[in-house]
């Protein structure tokens, strides 16, 4: 009992995201956190074995990197150099 409310007992509960056994262990947590990594992994290695999303991918962050360095090389050269300070001032 809590002040008049009664607080019920629970096999596990989960706070602040983290899955808390009755115990106190995390082996719960645990278990789920390594499954869910697990399939996350599967889905991704599936994904890495196609060859031609490999290729796509890998195709796609050659542009995109070339893109960008385009794009920072074009505002580099756009932006006033800063005029020298008078050391008379």
């Amino acid at each position: 009992m809590w002040g008049e409310q009664e607080i019920p007992i629970v096999q596990e509960m989960k706070h602040l995201g983290v899955l808390i056994s009755a115990d106190g262990s995390l082996d719960a947590h645990l278990q789920r956190t390594t499954q869910q990594g697990n399939a996350r992994v599967g889905t991704m290695s599936k994904l890495l074995k196609d060859p031609y999303l490999t290729v796509s991918i890998f195709s796609c962050s050659l542009l995109c990197g070339l893109a960008l360095s385009m794009l920072l090389r074009s505002l580099h050269r756009t932006q006033p150099s800063p005029e020298p300070e008078s050391p008379c001032s």
